[in-house]
Parts: C-alpha cells; sequence; structure tokens
C-alpha cells in the first residue's frame, strides 16, 4: 500500500537527503558565498508576481490535499491509488475552467505510457510468480 510505502521509504529518503545536502555544501561551497546586491536583488522580488492565477492555485492545492489523504487512506476507501490521482487529476481539470486540449497537450504521454507499460510488467512478473 502507499502506507507500507511511506514507511519503507522515509528513512532511506530522509538519510539521502542530508548526505545530498552536506555534498551540496562541500561540492558547491563556492555558490554558497554572501553577496550583498544578489541578496538585495532577491529581497526586492515579490512572490505574488509569480503567481498569475490565484483562484488555481488555491485548488491546485485543496486539490493535491485532499489526494494525499486519499493516498494515506486508499485501504479505507477500498480505492487504488491509481483511481486516486486520476480522480484528482479530473477533478482539478474539471473545477479550473481550463481547455482541456490545451492540458492534454502538455502531458508528457511518452512518460506515462512507458510508467504504464512497466508496471503492467510487474504485475505480471508478480502474478506469475517470477518475483517471489
Amino acid at each position: 500500500t502507499f502506507n507500507d510505502f511511506l514507511s519503507v521509504m522515509a528513512p532511506f529518503v530522509l538519510v539521502v537527503l542530508i548526505v545530498l545536502v552536506v555534498l551540496c555544501r562541500i561540492m558547491f561551497r563556492k555558490a554558497f558565498r554572501y553577496d550583498a546586491e544578489r541578496v538585495k536583488q532577491v529581497m526586492a522580488l515579490r512572490e505574488s508576481d509569480a503567481i498569475r492565477d490565484r483562484r488555481l492555485v488555491v485548488l491546485s492545492l485543496a486539490v493535491l490535499g485532499a489526494v494525499l489523504v486519499a493516498f494515506g487512506l486508499h485501504t479505507v476507501l477500498h480505492l487504488e491509488p491509481s483511481v486516486v490521482a486520476l480522480l484528482g487529476g479530473l477533478l482539478l481539470l474539471a473545477l479550473s475552467r481550463l481547455d482541456p486540449t490545451e492540458v492534454a497537450k502538455d502531458v508528457e504521454w511518452p512518460t506515462l505510457v512507458f510508467f504504464a507499460g512497466l508496471f503492467v510488467m510487474v504485475g505480471g512478473l508478480v502474478e506469475t510468480g517470477v518475483i517471489d
């Protein structure tokens, strides 16, 4: 389940994160120098200027939160995580008022097909007993 995945992977991810931060600090130490001019430029930026559609941001965060909760409760809800993800995506598309044709053009279809094929292949290996 998704919860099993989180419980198994979380410690490993935390260790890798700590190693990454330490290595980045060592390998890119020259990039971590204080530059007053760059600080001034960054502090002058306003994050609200980057948000073009505040309603869509709020909707996206709400749907993301609902999907994450549903992932955690998918065994109680009797829904596969893939169904939860698809429902969340379709809900966001319906609420966003965006043109579905334009959204579909931005989807990375080859990657999705690759992962679908990979999951089908792994599922087949599990069912035939090869994984055991």
